[in-house]
């Protein structure tokens, strides 16, 4: 039997709360946030390398790649923050995809009960008319003269 749409939701949000539990809240807020940090971090070190002269443009770059920035972890939190949002989304495209599809065949199934009751009522209408004719008892819109 298929799942009634509102156990799917509830199971949305049920893997939902345990994947926020099984990591540390993620939100598009805290990645902003920590981006606008590395961004900043690194235009401070690079305007004050280069103002007070100590080395060239290309240099501070690569420091900043090699060093400063692998320290500071902001490229792998970014990562991870990243990879947390994905997955969240691929999970909510995923179960709202498998909630449309049974959303779609119960509407199929219920258009197909209809139609076939529809002509179920009708042929027992025909015969129910057709044995009245037989034994000769008039009915509205029978025919009998």
């Amino acid at each position: 039997m298929s799942e009634k749409s509102q156990t799917i939701v509830e199971r949305i949000a049920e893997r939902l709360n345990a994947q926020n539990r099984a990591k540390a809240k993620v939100s598009k807020e805290a990645v902003e946030q920590r981006l606008k940090q590395c961004i900043d971090f690194t235009v401070d070190y690079a305007f004050s390398q280069a103002q007070s002269g100590k080395k060239k443009a290309s240099d501070v770059k690569e420091q900043l790649f090699e060093q400063e920035l692998n320290q500071k972890d902001f490229y792998r939190q970014y990562k991870e923050y990243i990879g947390a949002l994905y997955a969240r989304d691929a999970l909510i495209t995923d179960e709202l995809n498998q909630l449309k599809r049974i959303e779609n065949a119960q509407g199929r199934r219920n258009a197909f009960w209809r139609f076939i009751s529809t002509i179920a009522v009708g042929f027992a209408i025909l015969i129910i008319y057709a044995v009245a004719d037989y034994f000769e008892i008039a009915l509205p819109l029978s025919g009998i003269k």
